[in-house]
């Protein structure tokens, strides 16, 4: 951030009239670097899980943590999923009280 500002604060007093336009396309570098960071990085297994099932949760996680902690951490991601069920239906019937929705209005 601070080299942003500092690289900014050069542009802007270089006098050219052009100069926004360097800050704009600099400005643009690391978003287009996240970008790319983003295209090589593996779908959530929680994710995975909830649309596409257990088996693509789990070729997600092997290579991730081993076979082991693999089948582990997909018990506990199964485990969570049953209970998230559970915890959404209470959360609607909350939801409908009387103090919860004068709030929410």
């Amino acid at each position: 951030q601070v080299i942003a500002s500092g690289t900014c604060c050069l542009i802007a007093h270089n006098g050219d009239p052009a100069g926004w336009r360097w800050m704009l396309g600099l400005a643009a570098v690391p978003s287009i670097a996240m970008f790319l960071g983003l295209l090589c990085l593996p779908e959530s297994p929680a994710w995975m899980l909830r649309h596409r099932g257990p088996d693509a949760a789990s070729r997600i996680l092997v290579p991730l943590r081993g076979t082991k902690e693999a089948e582990i951490e997909l018990q506990e991601l199964l485990d969570e999923a049953q209970s998230g069920t559970a915890n959404k239906a209470q959360a609607w019937v909350a939801m409908k009280r009387r103090g919860v929705r004068r709030a929410l209005a």
